[in-house]
């Protein structure tokens, strides 16, 4: 490498320091996983024998010390893994705590 292109390199003067926020605002960020009462699982129970291959669905989620959303088309339930699938993404099912249909 030329002498002239190390000069529009990229500097880090701080090691690590942008690792170290993004790690403090993801910890600032989580929240508590909520705990579904079993009227709350009953009905998502309900909701999931209710679906059908191909149906388009939104899953919420406990991910990483957040919710997340994941959209997409219903792929079954892997009942080995106590998984509902997702577009081909696993999620336990341990971790939803709503399922909608959705329009496509």
């Amino acid at each position: 490498m030329s002498e002239r292109a190390k000069i529009f390199m990229p500097f880090d003067a701080l090691k690590g320091y942008r690792e170290a926020l993004r790690e403090r605002e993801r910890q600032a960020l989580a929240v508590e996983r909520r705990e579904l009462t079993e009227e709350q699982r009953e009905l998502l129970s309900a909701e999931v024998a209710a679906l059908e291959r191909g149906d388009e669905i939104e899953v919420t989620h406990f991910e990483g010390g957040h919710y997340e959303v994941c959209r997409g088309a219903f792929g079954g339930i892997d009942e080995g893994l106590g998984a509902i699938i997702v577009d081909g993404r696993r999620v336990e099912m341990a971790d939803v705590v709503a399922i909608a249909r959705t329009e496509g």
